[in-house]
């Protein structure tokens, strides 16, 4: 028996159910399949994202620094278990039960077993971060922008806007720039938030073929930009 399993079959389960609310984002191909996931809270959505997409790698950053010492935390017991696993499907083969090894082939992701693990860092997506420029596929978040916008006067205004400049500015040209944002009114007024002008004054471009409705969840606004 992997002594291990109930604890890294929780967290497989709470990563797939996190990819299946963000599925329709391996439609969007992304190239290379680097991730940058902001506002990551304890990591459970990077993890997700990495589902999806099948990154090869990814970053996960917020301005909390509880939240990411829990990211961190987490990825450490997740990292060792999986090692762990590993050495007994290695060398103890003996000693592994035949369910557990069907569990290891069908139910472990391949990121996983490649050792793709996200990274996480302390940041905040209003400041310039200490991530490089044009290197990722996709920057993505969700429902950030809704929580630093405040009444979108001038300082929200200000800071939506240099959160998405900071989203679009470490991604490859032809990236994809992905803000999940709910529909309801602004956390201090009754008005709908409408992002689309600040994507469009980072330079960023819409890509109106890929708003199906049966791909994009509701009751959630979705905006789905590229970087040219």
């Amino acid at each position: 028996m992997l002594q291990q399993r109930a604890y890294l079959q929780s967290r497989i389960e709470n990563m797939k159910d996190r990819g299946q609310r963000i599925d329709w984002l391996a439609q969007l191909n992304v190239q290379p399949r680097i991730v940058a996931d902001f506002g990551c809270h304890i990591g459970d959505e990077t993890f997700g994202l990495i589902w999806v997409v099948d990154a090869t790698e990814a970053v996960g950053i917020d301005m909390k620094s509880s939240a990411i010492q829990q990211a961190r935390n987490s990825l450490r017991s997740i990292r060792e278990d999986i090692e762990l696993a590993e050495r007994m499907l290695t060398y103890h083969t003996d000693m592994v039960a035949p369910d557990d090894l069907e569990w290891w082939r069908s139910q472990v992701p391949d990121f996983l077993k490649r050792h793709d693990f996200p990274e996480f860092m302390e940041g905040d997506v209003t400041r310039p971060t200490d991530l490089p420029d044009d290197h990722f596929g996709l920057a993505y978040c969700r429902y950030v922008l809704y929580h630093i916008c405040g009444e979108l006067d001038e300082l929200g205004t200000k800071d939506v806007q240099a959160a998405i400049r900071e989203m679009a500015r470490v991604v490859k040209p032809g990236g994809w720039v992905v803000a999940i944002e709910p529909t309801q009114p602004s956390l201090t007024d009754n008005r709908l938030l409408d992002f689309k002008p600040f994507f469009q004054n980072a330079g960023l471009e819409c890509v109106a073929a890929v708003y199906d409705a049966v791909l994009i969840p509701q009751p959630e606004e979705t905006y789905i930009y590229r970087k040219t």
